[in-house]
């Protein structure tokens, strides 16, 4: 009996004192919470790539450190394309930009020229004298000035945080990736399920994660293919940079396409071609930023097996608890939730009969 009561107040202890402990680990983690989770998706989804390079390595390090190299190369080969796709594009457009305002004496004449056209129309419909409409135009364009300016210094700032970012994740996914099944065993073996149930929570964690890039990637490819499209048949200048910048603007939460949409329509506007712009605002309203809401869940419920109305509350819950890391997290919560409740279930339902 004492080696009883012993054996609980020990259990008690260690219990109390492991809670205390990870409470405290949570907050030493917490500033890095972002590279940390990002690491694990990369983990997750290079992971296959790891494994094969093991095989060939004989090595756990040279894989991991090899699996970073071939990321590396990748996200490096698709930014410098990226950049010379949009180098070439904004040359394009500044010449086109410098032609036509070259001709109007400048570009604050030429955008005073656009105002003015755009007021008369608006003077027209509203019976609001242009004038004040063209003064309350020209204060947004110094207020904007002024607020792209303070951007470009708040982005000139953060470089460095977001170098450590990289250097962060990029540090961490190299252990995960080397470690990461151990350490995956070593915390299951705290949890009193058996091998199979683990292996379907850790299973259908890794395919909703994959499932989710897969779902971002088509939606930027689909999203960016139809803008340029509208951009291309409208005559909007370099309907490629566009169509890549839409690309990657599709990852942004709550408003992606439109960032670069809503900015075509207004230019078409004040250039005179209103019926251009109102067509591409239909077309940006009622198609590019729809589909997101069609290709999405079609290409992430087809491989998850989730309802499209649960997948899209569990997009918009996880991001506005996550951020755009919630893209990723909130489908795979409610999958593994999902999973847990089949599991009790199934275990309910074969309790023994007292």
């Amino acid at each position: 009996m004492t080696d009883s009561k012993e054996r609980t107040k020990r259990l008690v202890f260690l219990v109390i004192a492991t809670v205390i402990a990870c409470f405290f680990c949570y907050w030493i983690a917490r500033p890095f919470t972002q590279p940390i989770l990002t690491a694990a998706i990369l983990a997750i989804l290079f992971h296959p790539l790891f494994v094969r390079l093991r095989q060939i390595t004989g090595n756990r390090n040279w894989a991991a450190f090899l699996s970073l190299i071939v990321l590396f190369v990748v996200l490096a080969g698709m930014i410098t394309l990226l950049v010379f796709a949009i180098e070439r594009e904004v040359v394009t457009s500044y010449r086109w930009f410098k032609d036509n305002t070259a001709a109007r004496d400048g570009w604050t004449t030429a955008f005073g020229a656009w105002v003015d056209t755009a007021a008369g129309w608006i003077g027209i419909k509203t019976g609001i004298s242009p004038d004040v409409i063209r003064n309350a135009a020209l204060a947004r364009l110094d207020q904007a000035s002024t607020a792209i300016i303070k951007q470009t210094g708040n982005v000139l700032t953060s470089i460095g945080t977001i170098t450590v970012f990289i250097v962060l994740t990029f540090f961490t996914l190299f252990f995960f990736l080397r470690d990461g099944r151990q350490l995956v065993n070593r915390t299951t073996r705290l949890l009193p399920l058996d091998d199979d149930q683990i292996e379907q929570i850790i299973e259908e964690t890794q395919t909703s994660i994959r499932a989710n890039v897969v779902g971002v990637a088509a939606v930027g490819s689909v999203q960016g293919l139809l803008l340029g499209i509208g951009f291309a048949v409208l005559s909007v200048p370099s309907p490629l940079l566009w169509a890549l910048v839409t690309c990657a603007c599709s990852v942004i939460p709550f408003f992606g396409a439109a960032l670069v949409w809503v900015p075509g329509a207004l230019y078409l506007a004040l250039t005179g071609s209103w019926v251009k712009g109102l067509i591409l605002a239909g077309w940006g309203a009622g198609v590019v930023s729809l589909s997101d809401n069609i290709v999405r869940p079609w290409v992430i419920s087809e491989r998850l097996r989730l309802s499209p109305g649960i997948l899209f509350f569990a997009l918009l819950g996880g991001v506005e608890m996550f951020g755009p890391l919630g893209i990723f997290l909130g489908p795979v919560i409610v999958s593994a939730t999902l999973s847990l409740a089949k599991m009790l279930l199934n275990e309910w339902r074969r309790r023994p009969v007292p």
